[in-house]
């Protein structure tokens, strides 16, 4: 019997810069507004000029920081606060957990593992001015609910405990709330081994509990966005089992399966953190269950594994936030009712040829699909009007995020302390983030069945894949049997193929009246090219 208890605290601070601006034009160089797509086809000449100015200007695709700056040095001047400034998003955290594990081998046959753990975790999330790019100061209020609501000067303050609050560089504006997150989960697996037979079975059972603090007072929601939010409580349980059949010492059989709930993540459960305490509509625990087919091959010669899996995601949740050009406010669209299907099939296999050569590849083909109609609910980030909700069609729709195709093959060489590594990888079959307002009714709304425009609208579109090759070459050096010296030089994306789209999304942007696609054109990201890492640990 062996009881194994561990504690750990860790704490760090993350952020991420951006920015952002007061009655001033957009300064992104990739605003829509400023792309050939937004020209109207009746200034042909226009576009021409922008398209060129893209392709051989490259002040057209970077932002002109001299002019941030000169802006704000004229409201400077009129005594005005700055109209750019940088801004730091703000991640401070704590976690404190504690795991205890227990081992008991019962007899040659019978073995029990369990135990408990516990986390407890709070983040304080805020955001505070990085650089006033010039400018003299800044007013923390929400410029979108001075314009939606003028004349009222405490709905517009982002605090109204300290209402038109100057700030400067290293202050906190905007938002600040803290996230407490905190679960307890109890498990036990029983183990079962015998001669052509293994077997095991577990159970779970989770608790977890989070809530939202506001550290201040928004005065577009000043009744749910100072202090501590209701706390919600999510018990959830588990339930998996697996079993080995031994054809031989050589050739084997596994099956595993799976039911578990899980609790919703903060992230998405709360509408909007950064301004109040509500939640998401019909928020519950996610219901997973799946399971797995293995055949597995081991030779001293050559190791291969053949899988078939099978998952299902039940009653997910997204949330995003985006500012809408129809309402002309920024709003938050939820996302609940989300079913998933992960399936697929996945082999690898490494042949040793000689005492030095090994062969290698693997390969996944899978299908990943939403199956479900799921509920989106647009509400307004500044309570300006009611909640609207609508169906959006995208069953069947392929869950994007990584390509459901992927290849790869090779060969490793390992001889006298050197090795070397060659492989060819190919992906495919992945798809772009798709943009849940236009697989709405509202969308085609008007459009008669058949209508050409209807596919243009809601079709998915696939990102380009491709082709790459990746290698790497090192040395282990030992001197005086007291040093020791690895060198390690490797290569990704060799052949420096740039064309592979890794991933990409539609913007939150629809014109439901023109019906134009191409107004707001979709943004992509692709893989880096030839790149070199040069690796050199020593041991003592």
């Amino acid at each position: 019997t062996k009881l194994t208890t561990t504690a750990g605290f860790m704490f760090g601070k993350d952020s991420w810069s951006g920015l952002t601006w007061y009655n001033a034009p957009d300064p992104r160089p990739d605003y829509y507004r400023y792309l050939p797509s937004y020209s109207s086809n009746d200034y042909d000449e226009i576009r021409q000029i922008i398209i060129q100015n893209w392709q051989n200007d490259v002040n057209t695709r970077q932002i002109d920081w001299d002019h941030l700056y000169q802006i704000n040095y004229l409201a400077n001047l009129a005594g005005k606060q700055a109209a750019y400034i940088q801004e730091n998003n703000v991640t401070k955290y704590h976690q404190f957990s504690l795991n205890s594990h227990l081992d008991k081998e019962v007899n040659d046959h019978i073995s029990l593992n369990g135990g408990m753990n516990f986390s407890f975790y709070k983040a304080n999330h805020y955001k505070e001015i990085m650089d006033m790019l010039g400018g003299n100061y800044w007013v923390d209020v929400d410029q979108y609910a001075e314009r939606d609501f003028p004349g009222d000067s405490l709905i517009a303050q982002n605090d109204i405990n300290n209402p038109n609050r100057i700030v400067h560089k290293g202050d906190k504006f905007g938002y600040d709330y803290d996230a407490h997150i905190n679960s307890g989960q109890l498990w036990g697996q029983g183990n079962f081994t015998y001669n052509k037979v293994d077997y095991y079975a577990a159970v779970s059972l989770s608790d977890t509990w989070f809530w939202r603090t506001g550290n201040m007072k928004n005065g577009r929601h000043p009744n749910n966005s100072f202090g501590d939010s209701k706390h919600y409580n999510y018990l959830n349980y588990g339930i998996r089992g697996g079993l080995t059949y031994k054809i031989s010492g050589r050739h084997f059989l596994t099956v595993n399966g799976i039911y578990k709930t899980e609790a919703p993540y903060f992230n998405n459960a709360f509408i909007s953190p950064k301004t109040r305490d509500d939640v998401a509509p019909g928020l519950t625990s996610q219901k997973i269950y799946g399971g797995d087919i293995n055949y597995i091959l081991r030779y001293p010669w050559i190791k291969a594994r053949l899988t078939y899996f099978y998952t299902q995601f039940r009653d997910g949740t997204e949330i995003s936030s985006f500012y809408h050009d129809d309402y002309r406010t920024f709003v938050n669209y939820s996302l609940s009712g989300i079913d998933e299907l992960h399936q697929g099939i996945e082999f690898g296999a490494e042949v040793k040829t000689t005492k030095w050569l090994s062969l290698f590849g693997v390969a996944s083909v899978g299908n990943y699909i939403y199956t479900s109609r799921a509920t989106g609910t647009v509400s307004y980030d500044n309570g300006s009007k009611p909640d609207t909700t609508s169906t959006v069609y995208m069953k069947n729709f392929y869950v994007p995020g990584n390509p459901q195709t992927a290849l790869s093959g090779g060969f490793k060489i390992n001889y006298k302390y050197w090795w070397i590594d060659l492989n060819a990888n190919y992906y495919s079959n992945n798809w772009l983030d798709f943009y849940p307002g236009r697989r709405t009714e509202a969308a085609i709304a008007n459009l008669g069945p058949g209508d050409p425009l209807i596919t243009e609208i809601t079709e998915q579109k696939e990102l380009k894949g491709g082709f790459t090759m990746d290698c790497s070459i090192g040395k282990s050096i030992m001197i005086n049997h007291k040093l020791f010296i690895n060198l390690n030089l490797s290569v990704t994306n060799l052949l420096d193929n740039k064309d592979i789209q890794s991933g990409g999304y539609e913007q939150n942007r629809f014109d439901f009246t023109t019906r134009n696609i191409s107004e707001f054109p979709p943004k992509y990201y692709y893989y880096f090219g030839r790149t070199v890492f040069l690796n050199i640990s020593i041991r003592i």
